[in-house]
């Protein structure tokens, strides 16, 4: 019933939502809580490009005729050969270098090269647009004066007002009586400028401002009497602004970055770290590009936990952080986090070659949870890992990979957790003809896998793995009926120990755990069968005006571009068997999930329908393109892959081939709006009886449901219905909606049933809200439920408010975790143009 009652409340957030949905359906994400600061670094990205753009027009534009160094064209002109002047008596367009200027009237001196405009002078030059009452200008060194001017600049979209502009050389300027503001709106009362008596100011050098204040409103809050900045397109090293707050049992938070720009391809930036109830510290960040296929990222983060207190014990105080499901229940006192990233790809000896590390350090367990830095591990993480990869690419179909990864348990103890240091693996992928040309597309793939992986750990057993895998398929189709493939694999295992010890399994049927004496070396042979058919059924409609999908396809871009034509439903059943023989591993180590291969005798079996969309543009003049539908070469390729499959389950470990087997639909014209796929296993002879399920040899149902209409809305739904239990073991549901105005709601249900799960049941709801109230307010909130003891797991939210000027931001947030218990108080004001100011909580980074 809860899960009908969620379902019914998404639905009815439908009716009162109108939005623009994504090609797949967007998860909730507890960093952002507004959009825009997701789509930050886009939204820069379009800002360069449009600059780029304007810049490019402004080349065209500008002229050169012969040896002038200006072109002036004018509805009147004339020339006084006393003076040697050229006057403009009309609307005028003066074009030198790369400015153009307009005005209307003016002369220009042949023999000085002096300019006089008068009369709404208009300037565009790459870097800035400017209008000015009178511009005095002098071609040759580029120095003048304008009078009453007004300058918008290209970078940052600064605008600047000056009573006077003296031109001192060609790139530096005196400002008398200025202002400066970044606000899109009335020039006399912009919600915030900068005000100063005087400014100097050199392109690539500095700039000098005396008598300055921050006006709010044309009220004054702040004056200095003197400052200096740089003014250079380049990266300059300097003080970022700074972020503060207040949090739970925290204390007092501030955080002041400073940028040190160390050369042309080098930076950091070094963050001082303080709450006053917790801790004291510093977090470094190094980057360093080394040439166009190799780049350094790193960091450090060092934090003193003095400032926490200490429990009647001596223990650190836990400050609301839970520490019961932790192997190691210790905080250090002076802790550290580390990561380094490092890529890098060539030529060496000829041979291809890439190299990638990831690595990362904590001190102790609770510092990815209470010092949140994604780039070291993400909040929740199970385990830090640190990973290193050579690979050589030897021939167009081998490569030899030589690699290394390091774990850290974040809950479980560190020294039964295993190390592959290293792991080696020589990969070979080859096609063969051996049938020649032929009408079914016959031939042999081979695919080998030789590797040898070291596992090393502190405590019981430790050993190496050597094996050899090697697969061979015959794949083939008759004309556009049938497509389908013959499969056999074989792998083969040789295992030493180089400390014995012994291993321990859960027992299903009894409820208990066996131990098993390890033999010092081992082995194993496993084979592997498999066969898998499909084919597709298609049928195409015409839509009728009254349709209900019409009426919601039309609703959206997609359909205000084109004019919905026609509709196409496939049907594509697939059956794939597998056939594993039974085969001894009990006296072979465990290292990973690949030491055990559960015997199979399983015959997968399911379908997928899909809804096509085809469009035709609306105007024939600019989209005069023949209606087609799709080929059957066009659709999805009905292959399934053969996964080995988990020991305890039946058929599929994840009956969702979506991602694995079905190529993408031609773009452009065709769009898929409905997709709905169901699995089932049926397991001829089961390998063991497991209590928790019922004689029943019928896996669960799986199946998975998308609907993307249109821009507006989309949703998902997967699940594992067990048929013999009538009952979900797992399902998940997404949606999320979006309006014209920037609303939007995320939504995800997930479910797991203790059943299948080997631990309590799951069901949580996570969502995204941003709520647009109006012009100048909007409303957003982030918020993860357990609905198993009705409590919240995390929330967060808070109001933005913003002008009609586009200049500035006034965030208010609050927030709530259970994990550490903290509760966040905070603000962030952001001027465009000059930063951010404020607490840090739930902004980008």
């Amino acid at each position: 019933m809860k899960l009908i009652r969620s379902l019914v409340l998404v639905f009815i957030f439908v009716s009162f939502f109108t939005g623009e949905a994504l090609s797949q359906i967007e998860p909730p994400d507890r960093r952002y809580l507004y959009e825009g600061d997701r789509n930050f670094r886009a939204n820069k990205i379009q800002q360069k490009q449009k600059s780029n753009q304007r810049r490019e027009r402004i080349k065209q534009r500008s002229l050169s005729a012969g040896d002038k160094p200006y072109n002036i064209e004018s509805s009147s002109l004339r020339y006084d050969n006393e003076t040697q002047t050229l006057n403009a008596d009309g609307e005028l367009s003066l074009t030198y270098q790369t400015t153009v200027a307009e005005a209307s009237r003016g002369s220009v001196n042949s023999a000085t090269n002096d300019v006089y405009l008068e009369g709404d002078v208009r300037i565009e030059d790459l870097d800035f647009d400017l209008t000015a009452d009178v511009v005095e200008l002098n071609l040759n060194d580029e120095t003048g004066i304008m009078k009453n001017a007004r300058m918008n600049f290209d970078q940052g979209s600064y605008k600047l007002n000056a009573d006077r502009i003296n031109r001192v050389s060609k790139d530096s300027f005196v400002f008398e009586d200025v202002s400066l503001t970044t606000c899109e709106c009335d020039e006399d009362c912009p919600p915030w400028k900068i005000n100063a008596s005087e400014a100097r100011v050199e392109h690539e050098g500095y700039g000098e401002v005396w008598d300055a204040t921050l006006n709010f409103s044309n009220i004054p809050v702040f004056y200095l009497p003197y400052l200096i900045f740089p003014v250079k397109n380049q990266r300059q090293s300097g003080f970022l602004p700074p972020t503060f707050g207040a949090g739970g049992q925290r204390g007092f938070e501030l955080s002041a970055p400073f940028f040190w720009n160390i050369d042309d391809s080098t930076d950091a930036t070094i963050t001082s770290v303080l709450q006053t109830s917790s801790r004291v510290g510093l977090d470094v960040e190094f980057r360093k590009v080394l040439s166009k296929n190799s780049r350094v990222d790193a960091g450090v983060v060092y934090l003193n936990e003095s400032l926490r207190g200490r429990a009647a014990d001596g223990s650190p105080n836990l400050q609301g952080t839970v520490i019961d499901d932790y192997f190691d229940q210790t905080i250090d006192e002076n802790r550290l986090g580390l990561y380094l990233n490092h890529n890098w790809q060539g030529e060496v000896a000829g041979i291809d070659f890439q190299w990638i590390l990831d690595g990362s350090y904590v001190s102790d367990d609770f510092l990815p949870r209470e010092y949140e830095k994604s780039e070291i591990a993400l909040f929740n993480s199970r385990f830090v890992t640190s990973r290193a990869v050579a690979r050589a690419f030897l021939t167009d179909t081998t490569t030899l990979d030589v690699s290394s990864e390091w774990n850290q348990a974040i809950l479980d103890n560190d020294d039964l957790i295993f190390q592959r240091l290293p792991e080696v693996t020589l990969n070979s992928l080859n096609v063969f003809r051996p049938f020649g040309d032929n009408d079914y597309g016959l031939k042999l793939v081979s695919r080998s896998n030789l590797s040898y992986v070291n596992f090393d750990r502190k405590e019981n057993f430790k050993g190496s793995r050597s094996e050899l895998y090697q697969k061979l398929s015959v794949p083939f189709y008759y004309q556009n009926y049938l497509e389908g493939a013959f499969e056999t694999s074989l792998r083969a295992s040789s295992y030493s120990l180089s400390r014995g010890g012994t291993l321990s399994l859960a027992n299903t049927s009894t409820g208990g755990t066996d131990e098993f004496l390890l033999d010092g070396s081992s082995n194993r042979v496993v084979p592997d069968f498999n066969f898998r058919l499909g084919t597709v059924f298609e049928k195409v409609y015409d839509v009728s005006d009254s349709s209900f999908l019409k009426a919601i396809h039309d609703v959206g871009r997609r359909g205000r571009a084109g004019q919905l034509k026609r509709f196409k439903h496939t049907i594509e059943p697939v059956a794939r068997y597998q056939f594993v023989p039974n085969v001894d591993q009990d006296d072979n180590p465990l290292f990973d999930s690949f030491d055990r291969i559960a015997k199979r005798n399983v015959i997968t079996y399911g379908v997928v329908q899909r809804l096509f969309s085809r469009t035709k543009g609306r105007s024939e003049y600019l989209y005069g393109i023949e209606e087609i539908t799709p080929e059957l070469q066009d659709l999805p390729s009905t292959v399934l892959p053969s996964p080995l499959e988990d020991k305890d389950r039946l058929g599929v470990t994840n009956p969702s081939f979506a991602n694995n087997i079905f190529t993408p639909v031609r773009t452009g014209e065709i769009a898929e709006l409905i997709k709905l796929e169901v699995f089932q296993s049926y397991d001829i002879d089961p390998e063991i009886d497991d209590p928790k399920t019922t004689s029943d040899n019928f896996s669960d149902l799986s199946s998975r449901l998308l609907f993307n209409p249109n821009e507006y809305l989309g949703f998902g739904f997967n699940s594992n219905f067990s048929i013999a239990r009538t009952e979900f073991n797992s399902y998940s549901f997404d949606a999320q909606l979006r309006s014209k105005r920037g609303d939007r709601l995320l939504n995800r249900i997930t479910f797991t049933n203790a059943n299948t799960s080997g631990v309590d049941d799951i069901r949580q709801y996570e969502s995204n809200l941003e709520l647009v109230i109006n012009d100048n307010l909007k409303f957003a909130y982030y918020g993860r439920y357990n609905d198993i003891d009705s409590s919240f797991i995390e929330q967060r939210g808070g109001f933005r408010v913003t002008t009609d000027c586009n200049c500035w931001n006034l965030d208010f947030l609050v927030g709530d975790r259970i994990n550490p218990d903290v509760t966040e108080l905070g603000f962030t004001l952001t001027l465009f143009g000059l930063g951010e100011f404020g607490n840090s909580f739930s902004r980008r980074r």
